[in-house]
């Protein structure tokens, strides 16, 4: 945006239309609200749990094989996983098959809330394993260790990782959605000019013409806001202009800026001074 002022408005539209490439920076930056929402809802979704899940099996792995050594695996099924992990972590634990329920209960409680309700849904039948609960432990270690092999341990989820997932998700398409309810309320806001008699209509019905206007405060010229103090009925306030979003909106102001009775040209820069006048400096006294 410049400040020289136009004698004739650059535009013939008598309606504002939305800046072309102001609305293509708002749909990219709405894309890339969306692209984050989705980020995260792949992470909250798929990624982590699957992760989660590989990190459990692993636990449990440990965990049978800590049983089977103390000879107590026909005893590994745990009925109430919640119960149990918050006795675990209160009291601690004394023996490494203890220890090793704990990490995999901790495993487990990132990607399931380890109620007894969600332990009935995971059951698939009578002598089938659940959750937490095994038809036949030794079988299920077997299977375990035949699966898993030599594979690596990925790593563990934290507790904040699925939750933070959500707040992009939140965060990504809550931004975009207000993005859109944001442009579609520029869209509707329109301006409109009456080149006749230099009129300016605002959105909301309120119009004046350059004899009104009686202060022109380009104090956020730099940002594309131009402020005008206006007579007339309405006009208690001062009216703020948005002239990035609405084009041709800064060609009509400047016109009318330039109608205006009191209006002042800015002045020419000065011109340089001539080589001889430059270099000319306090004469030196004539020597006797």
């Amino acid at each position: 945006m410049s400040d020289e002022t136009p004698s004739t408005p650059v535009s013939d539209a008598t309606t504002t239309s939305i800046s072309r490439k102001w609305l293509v920076k708002m749909v990219i930056f709405m894309v890339a609200l969306a692209g984050l929402g989705a980020w995260g809802a792949a992470d909250a979704w798929i990624v982590y749990p699957a992760r989660g899940e590989k990190h459990a099996k692993f636990m449990l792995r440990d965990y049978l094989g800590a049983m089977r050594d103390a000879g107590r695996l026909s005893a590994a099924s745990v009925p109430d996983p919640a119960t149990e992990l918050a006795r675990l972590r209160t009291d601690g634990t004394s023996t490494d098959a203890e220890a090793a329920r704990l990490g995999w209960l901790t495993s487990l409680s990132r990607i399931h809330n380890l109620t007894q309700e969600e332990q009935a849904m995971a059951s698939v039948g009578p002598g089938e394993d659940a959750l937490t609960v095994f038809a036949n432990p030794r079988q299920r270690l077997s299977d375990l260790e035949t699966e898993l092999g030599t594979q690596n341990v990925p790593s563990a989820l934290s507790a904040y990782d699925i939750p933070f997932q959500y707040l992009l998700v939140l965060l990504g398409f809550g931004g975009s959605l207000a993005m859109v309810v944001f442009l579609i309320r520029v869209a509707a806001r329109k301006f409109s000019w009456d080149p006749g008699e230099h009129r300016l209509t605002l959105p909301d019905g309120r119009s004046f013409t350059p004899e009104q206007i009686t202060k022109v405060d380009k104090r956020d010229w730099h940002k594309y806001f131009i402020h005008l103090t206006v007579e007339g009925e309405g006009f208690d306030k001062e009216v703020r202009l948005d002239l990035l979003r609405f084009v041709p909106l800064e060609q009509w102001v400047l016109e009318m800026e330039t109608l205006h009775p009191n209006y002042e040209p800015p002045e020419a820069d000065a011109p340089e001074a001539a080589p001889a006048e430059a270099d000319a400096g306090t004469p030196e006294p004539e020597q006797s």
